[in-house]
């Protein structure tokens, strides 16, 4: 039988914060975003700071690479920072190129999906 030393140690780099949220996603395809696609909805679950978990409503291959938006309530961007205020009318929007680590069937309807972060898009 074949032992694997590393199988269930955590390789993460950054924490995770748990955070119940909407995202759009739009798939890259041969690296640029497909004509007239509109951006499809999806679930955050958690994020940190190479990544996040979050559940979509169909099935990605591992490797596909996505835009995501993600809307913050109660943050404010302030060029490259980030700075809570926890006020309601501050909301700022993240844009990230993203690729897919891992995809499973979710509880319910949809699929959870592993992305790790390639990249920023002002």
């Amino acid at each position: 039988m074949a032992e694997y030393p590393d199988f269930g140690r955590e390789r993460r780099k950054h924490e995770r914060l748990s955070r119940d949220g909407r995202l759009t996603y739009e798939r890259l395809e041969d690296g640029r975003l497909p004509y007239s696609t509109p951006a499809n909805p999806g679930r955050l679950l958690d994020i940190g700071g190479g990544g996040l978990r979050c559940v979509l409503p169909e099935e990605v291959r591992k490797g596909d690479q996505m835009v995501i938006r993600l809307e913050f309530d109660g943050w404010k961007a302030e060029g490259d920072d980030w700075r809570y205020t926890g006020r309601s009318e501050d909301r700022s929007l993240l844009t990230v190129l993203a690729r897919v680590m891992w995809c499973a069937a979710a509880d319910g309807d949809g699929f959870e999906v592993g992305l790790c972060f390639t990249g920023r898009v002002n």
